[in-house]
């Protein structure tokens, strides 16, 4: 298994279930939620390491939770989105290439790592 868990926010069923399912078959531990509420609370934890929002689903008001947690967060929306938020992972367009969300997750997640391993090589004056 994948050493992270990904929050998947969104009001479809269908998606939530296709989302869990094709990324545990990747090896990732996978929470759902269709409440904005709920996923405000999850992503302040520390059971999230990457966030999966849909933008119609409060999303820019959870990819603003997910900036002040700390959290990396990838954006998903049926329509074209222009957001000026500062740095996320990226905004995906629905219907959603599978392949691509698997690329863009880890890509996301490695980044996230680079950045938390050169802060605690210069935390301990090593950088």
């Amino acid at each position: 298994m994948k050493d992270a868990r990904i929050l998947v926010v969104d009001d479809e069923p269908e998606v939530l279930d296709l989302l869990r399912s094709v990324l545990e078959d990747q090896g990732y531990e996978v929470l759902t939620t269709g409440s904005a509420i709920e996923a405000e609370s999850l992503i302040a934890s520390p059971a999230v390491d990457l966030a999966l929002i849909d933008v119609g689903i409060h999303g820019l008001r959870l990819g603003r939770s997910a900036m002040s947690a700390g959290k990396p967060f990838i954006l998903m929306s049926g329509m074209p989105v222009v957001i000026e938020m500062g740095e996320i992972g990226a905004v995906l367009r629905k219907p959603l290439d599978l392949d691509e969300v698997g690329r863009i997750i880890e890509r996301t997640l490695e980044r996230r790592r680079e950045a938390t391993a050169g802060t605690r090589l210069s935390s301990v004056g090593v950088a």
